[in-house]
């Protein structure tokens, strides 16, 4: 849970807030202030022991505090630069009964996907004439009779959306400027897919009633257990697993999306298996699969796994604990005791996308044990890639003769990665930071949860909320390539910025200096990796940060409208024998954009 709050919160301020900020306010507006009390609240959790999660119970709740008012901060900063932002972008061209919308992509890469809105169509303010309930059954009337509807982007050209949801709701707004405002009001959640949005950029589109009838066209095809586009076909076999196949290359892959189980005596900082030594795999039990959705914006499967797992372990691991045995000379077992680990795990495919991606739910109530999801690529390859701190580390897949732990668990930020010439897989993730590569057949597994009773370490301190119970979401994707750099280096892009959502702000029909659809940062080199995209800390310029993902110097070319870029430090001082158009393998560059001089 530390690891997807604080990825959460990380992609909050830096993926979504600062870049907004930076778009939407002069350099005198931008909140500076705030963005640094959130990034202090959010380093207070940084300390390694605690980020780590090797901390008591209570180390842990108070964390969950900052991050709270961390991502608070940094949601209220992302919808006040939103606001002011969509209020200096012309919406005149959209027909009198439009409602736009613009989304924006607020990463350093091309990205595709669905994005979700809720669409006011109308509402009504407390002050008007009638009583609420007349309010709202004056709102319900008018929902019972909605025209059919399209969306329609700046050029007035249709774009295929799903109608999630309908309903009359009540909010309030709170102006700056006075008392707060209640309402009613009708809402339509709609989704639609965002197909091939540059790097921070905006589109501007608007709900409306329609024009002209919907046709659909779906690059995704679907059966009840198999869905494909141009470069992946899918299929749910019989014992759950799914069976992927790279259309391009040819490439069969078996044994994917299988949930395993094992029992864990280790603590907070070391996974043990429990002396047993044996695993629960989804492949053995019961599971079910129906079709969610199948049209123009995807296919989407919805698989559940019912397994029984042991309830805890043995009476052993209590007595181990409390006399301090050191985790390697536990000889505990798991109970005989069963309980239920029910995985349910949403399976989509984009028609414009080669990454499948998962969402998998669970009510955990067992004990002393670890799940994982695995993906086998029995791949020919010694080494594999995981997306490291400014860097994408190249790792063996066999651990050292001297490793005595036998596992060999490692971190990484948002992909891990296994390739060589012909073929490769990536699996990537948000906020799942530990994951292992399974050397007997270059499996790629990546933990969803460790549940476990004591901090360890130094001595016996127990942490019972450490066994994690309760509801858990966890989200991730696979990727299948040809081994190319390109192609590995696209599904390195697309593992992060599937960690960053589309945001999206409702508008009005109004003039505006900003055009409708626009680039406000153009990145013309793949393997640049923007991490940060903000103000300057003096002055009225910005700065643009970020490293090389792959592992040669390549040129760097990247622009901000007819702003001059030069080389600084994470200081923001001129660094003059550095060159700002190549960037060396690994390698974190950081430029400084200003206005030109006038000659």
């Amino acid at each position: 849970m530390r690891q997807q709050e604080n990825t959460k919160n990380e992609r909050l301020l830096e993926n979504q807030a600062e870049p907004l900020a930076t778009m939407a306010y002069a350099a005198q507006d931008y909140p500076h202030d705030r963005l640094r009390y959130a990034w202090k609240l959010l380093l207070q959790n940084h300390p390694h022991d605690s980020i780590c999660g090797c901390s008591v119970d209570e180390v842990h709740r108070e964390m969950l505090t900052r991050f709270a008012k961390s991502q608070e901060v940094a949601r209220f900063i992302t919808h006040d630069a939103l606001m002011t932002l969509t209020a200096k972008i012309n919406t005149v061209e959209f027909g009198a009964q439009a409602k736009p919308f613009v989304v924006v992509n607020t990463t350093g890469f091309t990205k595709s996907g669905l994005t979700r809105i809720v669409v006011e169509w109308n509402r009504i303010d407390f002050s008007a004439a009638g009583s609420i309930q007349e309010q709202r059954a004056q709102l319900v009337q008018q929902l019972k009779t909605l025209p059919e509807l399209m969306v329609v982007d700046a050029h007035g050209q249709s774009v295929p959306f799903r109608l999630i949801d309908q309903q009359v709701a009540f909010h309030y707004d709170l102006p700056k400027d006075r008392f707060r405002e209640p309402f009613q009001a009708i809402e339509l959640t709609i989704e639609l897919n965002m197909v091939d949005m540059p790097a921070c950029a905006w589109r501007t589109l608007a709900l409306q009633p329609a024009t002209q009838a919907g046709v659909a066209d779906s690059a995704v095809k679907a059966q009840p257990r198999l869905i494909s586009n141009e470069w992946l076909k899918v299929v749910v076999e019989d014992d759950g697993s799914l069976t992927m196949t790279n259309r391009e290359t040819g490439k069969v892959y078996h044994q994917m999306l299988v949930f395993e189980d094992t029992g864990d005596m280790g603590n907070e900082y070391i996974y043990r298996q429990t002396a047993d030594n044996h695993a629960y795999y989804s492949t053995d039990f019961p599971m079910d699969v129906r079709l969610v959705h199948a049209d123009e914006l995807g296919s989407e499967l919805e698989l559940t796994n019912y397994l029984e797992v042991p309830v805890s372990a043995d009476d052993q691991l209590a007595q181990e604990t409390q006399a301090v045995i050191d985790i390697t000379k536990r000889t505990a077992k798991r109970s005989a005791e069963k309980v239920p680990l029910t995985i349910t795990t949403k399976i989509r495919l984009n028609p414009h996308s080669r990454q499948l991606q998962f969402e998998s739910h669970l009510n955990n109530q067992a004990k002393d044990h670890r799940v994982r999801v695995l993906f086998k690529t029995a791949l020919v390859a010694e080494t594999h890639v995981a997306d490291s701190i400014y860097e994408t580390v190249t790792r063996p897949n066999h651990p050292a003769k001297n490793w005595q732990n036998p596992t060999n668990p490692q971190h990484q930020q948002a992909f891990a990665s296994v390739f060589n010439e012909a073929n490769g897989v990536t699996v990537g993730n948000f906020g799942l930071n530990e994951y292992e590569i399974l050397p007997q057949d270059n499996t790629i597994a990546l933990t969803m949860l460790r549940c476990v009773g004591e901090m360890g370490d130094w001595g016996y301190f127990a942490t019972p909320e450490a066994q994690c119970q309760g509801e858990f979401t966890f989200n991730y994707s696979v990727e299948l390539t040809d081994g190319s750099k390109a192609q590995q280096v696209a599904s390195y892009q697309r593992a992060q910025g599937a960690q960053t959502p589309f945001s999206v702000q409702q508008t009005t029909r109004h003039a505006g200096t900003l055009a409708a659809d626009h680039q406000y940062l153009e990145v013309n080199t793949p393997e640049f990796a923007v991490t940060s995209l903000k103000r300057a800390n003096t002055g009225t310029g910005m700065t643009l940060r970020g490293y090389n993902l792959g592992d040669r110097q390549v040129p760097l070319s990247v622009s901000v409208g007819d702003l001059q870029a030069e080389p600084v430090n994470f200081f923001e001082e001129p660094l003059t024998d550095v060159d700002s158009t190549t960037l060396a393998a690994a390698e974190i560059k950081t430029l400084l954009f200003t206005e030109k001089e006038r000659s």
